[in-house]
Order: structure tokens, then sequence, then C-alpha cells
């Protein structure tokens, strides 16, 4: 299973996000859902270097893991800009999850 864990501040505002694990809905190299949420997961991490910041966090381990965690120092402006591609990526994701028969991603909101 794909887990998907988002670290909220007391705004509920998005500050990281990590995505671990596979779907396992189908054997390697076929598996569609590993690579719908690995292309809406490095999506935005990409739009968020190319069009916000260059100083996000991101930390990428063995297959199947990739963290991002914001820089402090966002201005206002690039930190709402930031938020709505991270809940479009959220949306996308959960989207995802609902089209398959089987649960494939969990997610996990932290405050």
């Amino acid at each position: 299973m794909i887990q998907v864990r988002l670290k909220r501040n007391q705004n509920h505002e998005i500050m990281a996000f990590t995505v671990s694990g596979h779907a396992n809905s189908a054997p390697h190299g076929e598996d569609l859902v590993c690579a719908g949420v690995s292309a809406v997961t490095f999506g935005t991490i990409n739009a968020i270097y190319a069009l916000v910041t260059k100083d996000i966090i991101v930390k990428q381990k063995d297959s199947g893991f990739i963290s991002c965690k914001l820089p402090m120092n966002l201005s206002n402006e690039g930190f709402q800009k930031v938020q709505l591609l991270l809940e479009s990526m959220i949306i996308m994701l959960k989207q995802m999850e609902q089209t398959n028969e089987r649960q494939y991603i969990e997610f996990i909101d932290e405050v």
C-alpha cells in the first residue's frame, strides 16, 4: 500500500509530506497506481521548484519513498501558491484512490 503522510500546521496548511510504499496493484513495471502516484507527486514537486521556490527540501530514498518539506522563508504569496499546488496533489491522489475498487493509497493527516 502507498502511504501519503501530510504534516499540517495549526491552520491546516501543508508544511511537509511523505509518500512511501508500493500499491502492488499489478506486477512490477505494470503497476498503473504506482506510476500515477509517482507522476502526480514528482509533478507537484517540480512545479513548486519551478514556479515558487528552489529551496524546498526533498529527500528520495530507495524506490517508493520521497519526502518534501517547505522552507520557512517563503513569502506569503509563495506560500499560498505552494498550498494550492499541494492541495491539488492531494485531490488528484484521492481521486486515484476512489477510482480503484481496492484501496491502494492510505492518507494520514498530522497536525
